[in-house]
């Protein structure tokens, strides 16, 4: 089996033992699962590559994308076989979170259990997970108490939109799918172009400040914060991907010049362009 190497991370606090969200780097190869009781979530970061996965006696062969989501519940073992280098920020949940806030929603927690599903996409989950990593590695007033609650909003979102056996609650908040579609479409295609705020929000059908509070429900990041977000990592994939140059990547997802990406970047992710290029 092929190690795995991981990025450096500080400790977990205390008062978070157990949860992880981590970027790990697989060298390629074949890499065991073994069957643990946490609930895994596994998000690709980078260029994409094939991957042929195995467990639950079914075989799925894909090409990996950027953002690419599996969900593999507690309990489940198997392996995967990447063709080549490949990155992932892991989450990892003791399933206690999952009972927990079942018991609040007023669902059954000895039925809570999530579904496996293979190369979903969900805007929510990405925003979750890179948030959650930013809170588990900083070291700021509150942090702790800010990180426990998005994991227990995060378990609350999996269990409405990702419960084995559809015992999701049918309540919903935030923007309809069709609405949030066309505002990430509407981002992903003009990001290197200035987008306010009223625009997304017409987009959507919305006025500005109904807009503005349904958004952040349905992604759990302010529009400002996503597209800063989505433009860094876009980024990310021009330097190390496609190896553009720094000042032409940072035009290329709308930042005002290559420092100001640099200063956007290393807060989000904790790198430098720089030193994603080597």
């Amino acid at each position: 089996m092929k190690q795995l190497a991981t990025a450096a991370s500080r400790p977990i606090p205390p008062a978070l033992r157990g949860i992880s969200a981590r970027l790990h780097h697989f060298p390629g190869g074949r890499v065991e699962l073994a069957a643990s009781p946490f609930d895994l979530i596994s998000i690709h970061v980078g260029q994409p590559v094939r991957v042929t996965c195995h467990g639950d006696s079914l075989v799925h062969r894909r090409l990996q994308a950027q953002g690419d989501i599996d969900i593999v519940p507690a309990g489940t073992a198997g392996y995967w076989e990447d063709d080549g280098p490949a990155s992932a920020l892991v989450l990892r949940l003791p399933h206690d979170f999952l009972r927990v806030a079942a018991n609040d929603m007023g669902l059954d927690p000895a039925r809570a259990a999530l579904a496996r599903r293979m190369q979903i996409r969900d805007a929510r989950i990405e925003s979750f997970g890179w948030n959650l990593k930013a809170e588990l590695e900083a070291r700021r007033p509150g942090h702790r108490l800010y990180a426990e609650s998005l994991c227990q909003a995060l378990a609350v979102h999996l269990l409405r939109h990702h419960a084995k056996g559809k015992a999701a609650v049918v309540v919903r908040a935030g923007l309809t799918r069709r609405q949030l579609a066309r505002v990430l479409r509407l981002i992903e295609t003009e990001m290197d172009r200035e987008l306010p705020l009223a625009r997304l929000a017409k987009a959507a059908g919305l006025g500005l400040s109904q807009f503005k509070a349904l958004f952040k429900q349905s992604v759990g990041l302010t529009p400002h914060q996503y597209l800063l977000r989505r433009r860094v990592e876009q980024a990310r994939h021009l330097l190390e991907a496609e190896r553009m140059p720094i000042a032409e990547a940072a035009a290329a997802t709308g930042f005002a010049h290559q420092s100001h990406l640099a200063r956007n970047m290393r807060r989000l992710i904790g790198v430098t362009p720089r030193q994603l290029i080597g």
